[in-house]
C-alpha cells in the first residue's frame, strides 16, 4: 500500500497554515490526526471527560447523523477537541447537511484505510474503480492500493451531548 501525496503549506511551528478546504481531506494531515488522535481543527489534544456520573473519559469524534451507531462503527472524520467540536461540524458539509451526532469513544483501533484500488496489467499498472469501503488491514487488495484516508474502528463508544464534555487534562 502506498500513501497518497499531496504538498501542503506548512508555518515554523511544522504545522499546516492557510485556510482549510473542508470538503476537500488532505490524505497527510488525515492521516496524522487519526494516528495520533489529534484535532482536525488544531491538532490539539481530543481526550475529553463527560462531567455528568458516572464521569467518563475518552476521546471525541463526529459522526453523521444518519450513521449507523451500531458497534462498531468505522469512521475516517478524525477526532476534534471539545473547543472546535461545533465547528468542526459546522463547516464540515456531510456533518452540517445531515446533522451530527458526538461519540465518547473509550476503543479506536487502527482499522484499515479507504482510496484507489489498482491491478498490474500486462500494460503496466491499471487504475481500478473503487467506492468509499474500508478495506482492512491484512487484506490482500492493500498490495496494489493508493490509501487516501486512515480509517479507525470505535468499538465501546456513547452518544454524547457536546455541553456535557470538558478537556480531559
Amino acid at each position: 500500500m502506498l500513501w497518497s501525496r499531496v504538498s501542503q503549506s506548512l508555518g515554523a511551528d511544522r504545522l499546516p497554515t492557510g485556510v482549510p478546504h473542508w470538503k476537500l481531506v488532505h490524505p497527510s494531515r488525515q492521516r496524522e490526526t487519526m494516528l495520533r488522535l489529534r484535532c482536525q481543527v488544531c491538532f490539539a489534544s481530543t481526550k475529553a471527560v463527560r462531567r455528568q456520573a458516572p464521569e467518563r473519559s475518552g476521546v471525541l469524534f463526529l459522526q453523521t447523523a444518519q450513521s449507523d451507531l451500531g458497534q462498531p462503527v468505522r469512521t475516517w472524520q478524525p477526532p476534534v477537541c471539545v473547543e472546535h467540536a461545533q465547528l468542526a461540524a459546522a463547516r464540515c458539509p456531510p456533518l452540517d447537511r445531515q446533522g451530527h451526532v458526538a461519540l465518547l469513544a473509550r476503543r479506536y483501533r487502527l482499522y484499515g484505510v479507504i482510496g484507489t484500488p489498482h491491478a498490474l496489467a500486462c500494460d503496466g499498472v491499471r487504475v481500478l474503480a473503487g467506492n468509499d469501503t474500508p478495506i482492512p488491514y491484512g487484506d490482500p487488495r492493500l498490495r496494489w492500493f493508493l490509501a487516501s484516508q486512515l480509517v479507525r474502528e470505535l468499538s465501546d463508544f456513547e452518544v454524547v451531548d457536546l455541553a456535557d464534555l470538558t478537556p480531559a487534562t
